[in-house]
Order: C-alpha cells, then sequence, then structure tokens
C-alpha cells in the first residue's frame, strides 16, 4: 500500500478550474488497488470544491497542514477532525485595522468561514470571493463576527504596505510567496508537509499502516514545495511553477492533459 497526497488547485483542478475527468477516475481506481489517497491543500475546509469531494478521499490535510480530517461516514458531514490549528484573535485583530489602512487586499481563511473585510467589494476582492465561495454560504465580513481562522493570504500593490507589519509577520507567521505581491500567511512550523507527518503518525498510531509505506505527493506551486520534499516520491505537474519542477522526482503533464491519471500509471498504482 501507498500513501498519496495531492494539491488541489493547479494539480486535481486545471487552470480553468475544471476537475478533469481522467483525474478522479484515477484516483477511484488508485484507492480501488488498496492504496490511500489524501488532498493536501492550500485551501480552508469550507472552499473545498465539491467535485472534489466527490471524488471520494480517505481524508483532508486543508490550511497548509493546519486542519486535518478523517472520513468517516458516521461523522458530522462524514468528517472527523483530527487537529485544528487556528491564529489567536487578538493577535489577528491587533493586524487588521492595519492591513486595511494600508489598502492591502486580504482574505481570512477558516474551516467554516472565509473572512473579508468587505463581502460587497468589487474589482480583485470580488474575483476572489466568487471564485472560492462557489454556491456556499460561507463568506463574513470579519468587522461582524468572532473569527476562527487557520491561515490568511494578502495582496499588495506595493511591497512598501506591508513595512508596519513586518515585525509582526516575521515573529509570528511563515509567509509563502506566490509572486513578488502575494503571500500566503501560515503560522509558525506550519506546512504542507507537517500535515503529511501528522496523518501518517495517527494513522500509523491507529494500525493502519506500518510506517513503511511509500509516500507520494503531487503538487504544482510554492506551497507544495514542503510536501514534495518530504514525499518518496515527489511529482509536480507539466504546466506548475518552475520551483515546483524544480523539486519533483517526476514531472507528469498538466491536469487537463492526463496529468493525474499519467502519473499514477507511471508509478503503477493503478
Amino acid at each position: 500500500m501507498s500513501i498519496v497526497f495531492f494539491d488541489i488547485d493547479g494539480t486535481l483542478i486545471d487552470k480553468n478550474h475544471k476537475l478533469p475527468g481522467s483525474a478522479a477516475k484515477a484516483i477511484r481506481k488508485l484507492r480501488a488497488n488498496g492504496h490511500r489517497a489524501y488532498i493536501n491543500t492550500g485551501r480552508c475546509l469550507c472552499t473545498i470544491q465539491q467535485s472534489v469531494l466527490d471524488i471520494g478521499f480517505d481524508g483532508i490535510v486543508a490550511s497548509c497542514g493546519t486542519s486535518i480530517h478523517v472520513v468517516e461516514e458516521q461523522a458530522d458531514l462524514g468528517l472527523r477532525t483530527l487537529f485544528e490549528k487556528t491564529i489567536s484573535p487578538l493577535l489577528l485583530y491587533s493586524m487588521l485595522p492595519v492591513f486595511e489602512k494600508q489598502k492591502i487586499d486580504l482574505w481570512l481563511e477558516g474551516p467554516k468561514f472565509l473572512y473579508v473585510a468587505d463581502p460587497e467589494a468589487t474589482g480583485f476582492m470580488a474575483k476572489i470571493v466568487e471564485y472560492l465561495k462557489q454556491d456556499k454560504d460561507i463568506i463574513r465580513s470579519w468587522h461582524d463576527t468572532s473569527l476562527l481562522v487557520n491561515k490568511f493570504t494578502y495582496r499588495t500593490t506595493r511591497l512598501e504596505q506591508l513595512d508596519p507589519l513586518r515585525e509582526v509577520l516575521e515573529a509570528n507567521f511563515d509567509i509563502v510567496p506566490h509572486t513578488e505581491l502575494v503571500g500566503e500567511v501560515l503560522l509558525k512550523g506550519f506546512n504542507k508537509a507537517t500535515g503529511v507527518d501528522f496523518m501518517l503518525d495517527h494513522l500509523k498510531s491507529a494500525g493502519e499502516i506500518s510506517g513503511e509505506e511509500d509516500v507520494f505527493a503531487f503538487g504544482d506551486s510554492p506551497n507544495d514545495l514542503t510536501m514534495l520534499g518530504r514525499a518518496d516520491h515527489a511529482v509536480a505537474m507539466g504546466d506548475g511553477d518552475n520551483r515546483a519542477i524544480e523539486a519533483a522526482e517526476y514531472v507528469t503533464t498538466a491536469p487537463d492533459r492526463d496529468g493525474i491519471y499519467l502519473a499514477l500509471k507511471q508509478y503503477k498504482l493503478i
């Protein structure tokens, strides 16, 4: 048996935000062959697409290792939570006015809700909200409710906008730079690799695996680098970020060119 972790955006889902039928078919076959399949995503739990969940997975590592769940039919929503690490609301509330004053686009990602300054915002933030929420009622204003947040993402227009926040960010968080102006902000010590380790430790302690199984990871972006580095076999999507491609043992084709299916076949997992 092998343990296989899949990123979502750019890996399972293509650049047009569609799930290729070949990926869903391949993962179902993977599990039918006796292997374990897990989501390992930067997305918070509430924003994971239903089409992805419908494939069928053994568990979910969400929010870059800070929100970890296993699939159990008898559990609430079919998931049992193993681990939920959230950011101190006091720390967030000390930072949010500065983000707003500096006019930095920001979205806070939690297991139940996605929090923004203004749910009715236009422009860039409207596109982000629409992309992440899909048809779900998960958008909240951070001004109007209590916060349960695993991580957050910002977009600046000038790097200097972050200057008043650098000290608190450096003291409490690790930042994954997606571009020069966009950063994914994780609590120090947490990432997709720590999520892999937590899940493997859980499975071993539960007697479900021996600990000798091969671990595979599929990814395409900077926040996948820790997961790719942790895996015994790291697979990057052919149209992914160069950093992911350089970190991979094997580079498959793009998601919409049957990349998941071809890689699993290459490794004789299906």
